[in-house]
């Protein structure tokens, strides 16, 4: 993953936080090495002043990820809008921030609270109800 160019692989800024965000995500969950890749990932990219039109949510858990955006300030925006596509987003994500930083029952309480909502066809919906039947 060390070699994983976002800006030769995304073709506008949209993408490449995306993309950022997943693969960050994704390598966290496997543990210290891929990690340790992950976190170089986020310093080589820029992803600090990027026009971003769609992907805003993602781009808020590339800011939690290097440390610009709480937790708690994400908590509260899927606490107040609990039935939206962005919560579920953000839960997604967020859930899984708790989950690789340690704390498995915020990230389970997480995604709970989106699977209680009505954003079924959503990908965070369909992934937190996956992550609760493990």
């Amino acid at each position: 993953m060390a070699s994983y160019n976002l800006a030769v692989a995304a073709k506008s800024p949209d993408m490449k936080v995306a993309a950022a965000h997943w693969v960050y995500m994704s390598a966290a969950r496997y543990g210290a090495p891929l990690r340790a890749d992950a976190d170089r990932l986020l310093k080589r990219e820029v992803l600090e002043n990027e026009e971003i039109i769609e992907n805003e949510d993602y781009f808020k858990l590339i800011r939690l990820y290097k440390g610009k955006l709480s937790a708690a300030t994400l908590l509260a925006e899927i606490d107040s809008k609990s039935s939206t596509l962005s919560s579920a987003s953000l839960g997604y994500g967020l859930g899984n921030w708790y989950w690789y930083n340690g704390d498995k029952l915020k990230a389970m309480d997480i995604w709970r609270k989106i699977t209680a909502g009505d954003q079924w066809s959503s990908f965070g919906f369909i992934a937190a109800e996956a992550e609760l039947k493990r």
